[in-house]
């Protein structure tokens, strides 16, 4: 796998010979991919696919990436990372799921525009609850479209029970929560419960 990553350049055209891992994904693996691409994607998130990115570390499972800037010159690299689902029951632990990255933190501040603020405080206006694949996926473009308004927006990523997601709500102290479940998708509308108050009201999303 390590002959991915040489930067000779007699090791290039070998390299270019070489098959690649996403024309050998397996159905779920697959599947998998395809869900994060679209949620990328869904988010705005400029990304590139690369099939011949190798991490340093053999205990990757599925989706590696690498974060990169613009403003960084050839060493560009800001963060990298992946999934390792396994790597808890290799070390005798419990079978968890896994995901981590490193960072460096030169590269970080250098790639911050000297105009960013920093926002001191990140208690949320709205926590989007989404119910289900489908109701995520619309759930991720309305807190792209809030938080481009400069709305401070919560979304779930962890499939939770609208109880889960509510005590969640509730811990992060959100203003208002806007559940998106079976009935908001067949409507077209939003499910807006005020947190102070307890009120709960279905809009239109260009009511917000």
């Amino acid at each position: 796998m390590r002959v991915f990553d040489c930067k000779v350049p007699s090791c290039q055209p070998v390299i270019a010979e070489l098959p690649t891992i996403t024309e050998h994904l397996c159905q779920g693996c697959g599947e998998h991919f395809g869900r994060f691409k679209s949620y990328l994607a869904a988010r705005g998130i400029q990304f590139q696919v690369n099939p011949r990115l190798v991490r340093g570390i053999d205990y990757y499972t599925r989706t590696t990436f690498e974060i990169t800037s613009g403003r960084l010159g050839s060493q560009n690299t800001v963060a990298g990372g992946g999934r390792y689902d396994g790597l808890s029951e290799d070390l005798d632990g419990p079978p968890t799921k896994g995901f981590g990255f490193g960072m460096g933190l030169e590269r970080l501040i250098l790639s911050i525009p000297n105009t960013a603020r920093i926002i001191p405080d990140y208690t949320p206006e709205y926590f989007v609850a989404p119910l289900g694949d489908e109701a995520f996926n619309r759930a991720t473009l309305l807190a792209r479209k809030l938080r481009s308004a400069g709305k401070r927006v919560y979304l779930d990523f962890d499939a939770r029970s609208l109880k889960s997601q509510m005590r969640l709500a509730d811990k992060l102290q959100a203003k208002s929560v806007i559940i998106i479940g079976e009935e908001e998708l067949k409507s077209g509308t939003l499910l807006v419960r005020n947190m102070s108050t307890k009120e709960q009201r279905t809009i239109r999303e260009e009511e917000l």
